[in-house]
């Protein structure tokens, strides 16, 4: 099979001292052909995928924009990505799973909406789309325009933004796992204790919850990641889904990755859960 990585994720890589090997050195290992291609949002991608024959299973790897931009020029790819954005919505997902998620009672809203509501409290505030147009946090008893300034005043900026928002809970750690065709495949510690810490191991009770997730009727694409919380009662919950094609890798096994990735695009496509899945509604 064939890799498109972008050359920003491959750069990333170099970087992160994690022991295994990079994604698109894994998958030279095991006799994938890989393409590096460079990535800029006001030069997408184009001539660089022209000579990508479409004979083989293709894989896409780099950020959302990076995805979006190769897909939108080689439609022709099979699979192309895992990257059913619809289905990693918060507010798709969440209705297969609203027992154990993090951010129980959790309200959508535009940001206009958020942003004129007195809280009183602190609030965990993120984008609805798995795309983020803003990394999520705590707003403190602060204003929303405040709180994610960056955003707010930014040239992408819509208050009709959906955003999710939730009260804040206390994080122990914090575990990202891959799915592939129904099975965890790796997985990897990425913050502990409110810190970035990167580690092979994970804890047996996250571990636990992504394998379930794994196993449930409703799938939000043949490969994604799921990444489960250790609360501070010792209970695992539900952080968020999110695109394989873009996800980091953190201590990942990308090996185990490759083998899986190749195993899976063998197969026959499986029927994929869409946004119209049935569910309960979150409260």
């Amino acid at each position: 099979m064939r890799w498109i990585i972008s050359q920003g994720a491959v750069e990333r890589a170099a970087g992160a001292p994690t022991g295994r090997p990079s994604l698109a050195s894994a998958a030279r290992e095991a006799g994938h052909e890989v393409h590096v291609v460079p990535f800029q949002e006001d030069c997408p991608p184009g001539l660089e995928l022209e000579p990508i024959a479409a004979d083989l299973p293709v894989m896409t790897y780099g950020g959302h924009r990076f995805v979006d931009a190769v897909m939108g020029a080689r439609p022709d790819l099979w699979p192309g990505a895992w990257h059913r954005t619809e289905n990693l919505a918060c507010s798709v997902w969440a209705r297969q799973f609203p027992d154990l998620i993090v951010n129980q009672g959790l309200e959508i809203l535009t940001w206009a909406e958020a942003r004129d509501r007195d809280w009183r409290r602190p609030m965990f505030v993120r984008p609805d789309a798995v795309t983020k147009a803003f990394a999520g946090g705590v707003m403190a008893l602060d204003k929303l325009d405040t709180a994610f300034a960056g955003y707010a005043a930014g040239p992408r900026f819509d208050p009709q933004l959906p955003v999710v928002v939730a009260e804040a809970r206390p994080i122990l750690g914090e575990f990202r796992f891959f799915i592939v065709a129904g099975e965890v495949v790796t997985g990897s510690c990425y913050r502990w204790a409110g810190r970035m810490d990167v580690r092979i191991d994970t804890h047996p009770a996250c571990a636990e919850l992504a394998a379930h997730v794994a196993g449930h009727p409703w799938q939000a694409d043949t490969g994604y990641v799921c990444d489960v919380a250790l609360m501070d009662d010792g209970q695992p919950r539900i952080m968020e889904l999110n695109s394989f094609s873009s996800a980091g890798l953190y201590a990942c096994d990308t090996r185990a990755l490759v083998r899986a990735v190749a195993c899976a695009v063998a197969l026959e496509p499986p029927i994929i859960a869409t946004e119209e899945a049935p569910g309960p509604e979150p409260e």
